[in-house]
């Protein structure tokens, strides 16, 4: 598609892309964080990198991060679930494995 003016109509707004966040977890947690998150519909979703490493991706809808980041929190601070917060692209790591 050619662009008008100065916008590039084949990619979305920034305001409309999801962010992606990506956590190491308990592999027997992967479950668990998936239902919880999908409970809120169209607010995120959790996706398995590699399940032997517990590595997931949080895709969060624009607007909704804040409502995500304070369900994660609750679910640390209660202990139901440890986090470990990863580089924005684990997949070198991935590959290293």
């Amino acid at each position: 598609m050619t662009p008008i003016g100065n916008q590039d109509l084949t990619k979305p707004p920034i305001a409309l892309q999801t962010s992606q966040r990506y956590f190491r977890i308990n592999r027997r947690d992967i479950s668990y964080l998936r239902f919880i998150l999908e409970a809120y519909e169209g607010v995120a979703v959790v996706t398995t990198m590699d399940a032997r490493s517990g590595i997931v991706k949080v895709m969060t809808a624009p607007g909704s991060e804040r409502l995500v980041m304070d369900v994660l929190d609750d679910l640390c601070a209660s202990g139901d679930i440890l986090m470990e917060p990863l580089p924005d692209d684990p997949s070198a790591e991935l590959s290293d494995a």
